[in-house]
Formats: C-alpha cells, structure tokens, sequence
C-alpha cells in the first residue's frame, strides 16, 4: 500500500464481522536493495468496525515484533462497512486496469 490508499475487502457474512479480527502488518521496503523491514502490526476486531458515514481516522500504535524491539510507530486508519454496489464496481475497474497493465509489460520475442 501507499499513503492514503483505499483498499476494498469483501466481507461474506457481515453478521460474522464482530467474531473476526482484521490484522495490519506494516513494512518499510526499501527499492534500491529490494527489500523490507517490519515495523510493526495493528490487530482490530471487526465489531470496532464502523458502519460507512460514521467512520473516523483512528490512531493505532503498532506492536512490535518482539519485546527487545526498539521500533516503535503508531498509524492512522479509517475502517468502515460498506454496502454499497458502486463500491465493487469501482474496485473491479482498479483491478482490471491493473491486471491490463502488468499484462501489458511483457518482453518483446
């Protein structure tokens, strides 16, 4: 992900959202050397999940991968429960138009 990406998840059963927990892990990738250094991870259960217009930015502080870590970070998210169709419809737009573009990239024979 990048900052302030929208990223769209499928929820089957929404009665089952308050049983569920959603877990965030967050990396630092650094390109030059391809590769990348966890920072830490945010647990949310789904019954803190709020419905869509009632949502706000919530601040998170990560979890350190061990207790002698020395990282330490928090991270702002908006989670909310959506019904809407346009929704899906949007993501299968971004999704086709990325699968089109990483289609598109092979090498020349």
């Amino acid at each position: 992900p990048f900052w302030n990406e929208k990223l769209v998840f499928h929820v089957n059963d929404v009665a089952d959202l308050p049983y569920r927990t959603l877990e965030v892990n967050i990396f630092n990738e650094k390109r030059s050397t391809n590769s990348r250094n966890f920072l830490g991870r945010v647990r949310i259960s789904g019954s803190s999940i709020a419905k869509e217009g009632e949502e706000m930015a919530q601040l998170y502080t990560l979890d350190k991968r061990s207790l002698f870590s020395h990282i330490r970070g928090e991270i702002s998210l908006k989670l909310y429960l959506s019904s809407r169709e346009d929704v899906e419809i949007e993501t299968k737009q971004v999704i086709n138009s990325s699968v089109s573009n990483s289609t598109g990239s092979g090498s020349k024979g």
